[in-house]
């Protein structure tokens, strides 16, 4: 490491005297100097390789446990966001379906209140015939069909999503090797 050299100036000190110098930042340093500059590099050896053994740490970790990269918690918050809009969208459309239903079937009902009341009144009063029996059965089976029918309703599906796409795109050619399957991404 260091190159004794006589009667020149240490680096940290002002006096002249035997230095030696030290290849790694070609400074000078007398023999109590050289040991603190010693002591110094060892400091920092001590710490990069606390710093080693942390960053080793990650790589274990992240290696354990992948779902914690922060791109797979990316997707997680997608998945949930849209899943919360999905569902979002899914009650207002539940909400419009039941309204209209609901109108459809008051709308019904009311059509079914006056030939009930009628019928009730025929049967109290005891005047009704055949003809008669045969229109409220008509009536019953027409409402049951215009409850029964399908609303003129549909669902459709539009391509163009609401839910944002989301896809990965590597900076640079990758190859993946899986269980002997290729997989190549070129982006």
């Amino acid at each position: 490491m260091a190159t004794a050299n006589l009667n020149t100036q240490c680096s940290i000190c002002p006096e002249k005297t035997s230095t030696f110098l030290c290849n790694g930042c070609s400074e000078n340093f007398c023999f109590n100097h050289l040991t603190e500059h010693r002591q110094s590099l060892n400091a920092q050896l001590i710490r990069i390789q606390e710093d080693y053994k942390l960053f080793n740490k990650i790589i274990i970790d992240r290696k354990n446990n992948p779902e914690q990269h922060p791109l797979i918690k990316q997707i997680d918050q997608w998945e949930k966001d849209s899943i919360e809009k999905i569902k979002q969208k899914a009650k207002e459309h539940r909400e419009i379906i039941i309204h209209f239903t609901n109108r459809i079937i008051n709308q019904i009902e009311m059509k079914f209140n006056y030939p009930n009341e009628q019928l009730i009144s025929n049967q109290r009063r005891n005047e009704f015939n055949e003809i008669d029996l045969i229109k409220f059965k008509q009536k019953l089976e027409k409402l049951k069909e215009e409850l029964n029918q399908p609303m003129n309703v549909s669902i459709e599906q539009q391509s163009n999503s609401f839910i944002n796409q989301i896809s990965i795109k590597f900076s640079k050619f990758l190859q993946f090797n899986f269980k002997s399957t290729n997989f190549v991404f070129i982006l």
